[in-house]
């Protein structure tokens, strides 16, 4: 009976407060033919035909509500277990979906030598500076680093992995076998643990090279380092963080425009990745 886009990311059904409107008619049908519309509230609607109330829908005309308060928590609980339903279709979609995608990539990996090589030199690249970025944190805690490998390294279950099933081969390199399995334990198991300390190695590294979009995920704009955030990221997302944290980041941008107005060298922003006519383009459309 659940069917089509998920009912409660509707914008009707966002909050408990939208009940409380008449929802449309074909989810209403869905509802009385279901196990939720019970034959006691069956018998409530019709005790009450003759006060102005849609017998079918349960929703009183002249006053714009539900007939009663037994009504509407069915209605409500028939959505909820209608949006679980599809939840879990989706769910299993996208569990098969991922299992086909892994199998194809070692598939490949094992018959094609050309992907083969490319494959091994890039976990090799990402593995290698990973560790050295992980060494320089533990000789120096304090000190900055640039984290271009863990900015660009692949995430787990990300669009890479899930197609190619890459950082299985970065982990393998980072935590090898001989060191971190377990004699009694299996492939599975040694893989599970090693994403896992792959996945805190990236957050580590992210936080100390102060990359932005580790303090987005987290909600902690106030520690946004704007200095450190790249060109294409502000060009396209700056009236996110402009939103969220507008006063320390209007006065990093003046701070920069006063910078180059005064003919010094300018180091708190940079423009490299952006192209002239995209820079000409943001000019002349911000008026």
């Amino acid at each position: 009976a659940c069917s089509g886009p998920d009912v409660l990311k509707d914008r009707r059904f966002q909050n408990q407060g939208v009940f409380n409107r008449k929802p449309k008619g074909s989810l209403m049908r869905n509802f009385f033919q279901s196990e939720h519309f019970t034959d006691d509230l069956q018998r409530q609607g019709w005790n009450l035909r003759n006060a102005q109330i849609d017998v079918r829908v349960g929703w009183r005309r002249s006053a714009k509500t539900w007939a009663n308060s037994d009504l509407r928590n069915a209605f409500v609980s028939y959505v909820h277990a209608c949006n679980q339903e599809i939840s879990d279709d989706a769910r299993r979609v996208r569990k098969a979906r991922e299992a086909r995608q892994k199998t194809a990539a070692q598939m490949k990996l094992r018959q094609d030598k050309k992907y083969q090589r490319l494959y091994n030199g890039v976990a090799d690249i990402f593995a290698r500076d990973l560790q050295k970025v992980r060494e320089q944190r533990w000789d120096h805690p304090t000190r900055s680093i640039r984290g271009l490998a863990a900015k660009w390294a692949p995430k787990v279950r990300g669009s890479h992995d899930r197609h190619t099933d890459i950082v299985a081969g970065i982990v393998e390199r980072m935590y090898p076998q001989e060191l971190h399995r377990r004699k009694d334990g299996t492939y599975e198991e040694y893989l599970s643990f090693a994403k896992d300390w792959y996945r805190k190695e990236l957050s580590a590294q992210h936080r100390a090279a102060e990359i932005p979009e580790h303090f987005v995920g987290s909600g902690s704009w106030h520690l946004v380092n704007y200095k450190r955030m790249a060109s294409r990221c502000r060009h396209v997302h700056g009236h996110i963080y402009e939103t969220h944290d507008q006063e320390r980041y209007n006065k990093y941008i003046n701070d920069a425009k006063d910078q180059a107005l005064s003919g010094e060298n300018i180091d708190m922003i940079t423009a490299g990745a952006l192209l002239p006519h995209e820079i000409t383009k943001r000019a002349t459309s911000s008026g």
